[in-house]
């Protein structure tokens, strides 16, 4: 996520002003979709830390580890989301 976001800034950047469907607004808008398809790869992740914690409560095993990583990824969902939806604001829609 984090090197797609150097050229989503950029992208964006660039489109500042710019009206829809011009060539930098496209550009802006594939940079911030890549940027959106590199955050999935995260949810992907929560989805399965998600299982692996259901498992284990209902197995009645230890799930600390898994609450720790959770967390770790559900703060790095938010801080994503932080971003996209700050780069979304800056262009025409």
């Amino acid at each position: 996520f984090r090197a797609g976001e150097a050229r989503a800034r950029s992208a964006v950047a660039a489109a500042a002003g710019a009206a829809i469907a011009s060539e930098a607004w496209s550009l802006a808008t594939i940079a911030l979709s890549e940027l959106e398809a590199s955050r999935s790869q995260a949810m992907i992740a929560l989805a399965e830390i998600d299982t692996l914690y259901a498992r284990a409560v209902i197995d009645g095993t230890d799930s600390q580890a898994l609450e720790k990583a959770r967390a770790t990824v559900l703060e790095l969902v938010g801080e994503e989301d932080k971003v996209l939806a700050d780069l979304s604001g800056r262009i025409a829609s």
